[in-house]
C-alpha cells in the first residue's frame, strides 16, 4: 500500500480444505463427510483444523451430537 502500512499477506488455503468444510457443514457431521469425500475421519478433522490453522479462526462448534459453523464459518 502507497504511503500507508504494508499490504497483508495472502492468506493460502488448500481447495481440498475448503472442500472439506463445506461437506462437513453442510451434512453437521464429520463421519458423513467423511463418506462423502471418500476420506477417513482422521484426514477431515486434520483438514478442518488446517483451514482453521491457515484462517487464524475456529470454523465450527463441535458437540459429541453434532457440528454446527461459529458466525465465522457462517462468512
Amino acid at each position: 500500500a502507497r504511503g500507508g502500512a504494508p499490504a497483508p499477506a495472502p492468506i493460502r488455503v488448500e481447495l481440498v480444505d475448503l472442500e472439506t468444510f463445506v461437506a462437513v457443514a453442510s451434512l453437521g457431521r464429520f463421519s458423513a463427510a467423511a463418506r462423502r469425500l471418500n476420506i477417513t475421519q482422521p484426514s477431515v478433522t486434520s483438514r478442518i483444523q488446517r483451514l482453521e490453522a491457515s484462517l487464524g479462526a475456529r470454523l465450527l462448534v463441535r458437540t459429541t451430537r453434532m457440528v454446527r459453523t461459529t458466525p465465522r464459518g457462517e462468512a
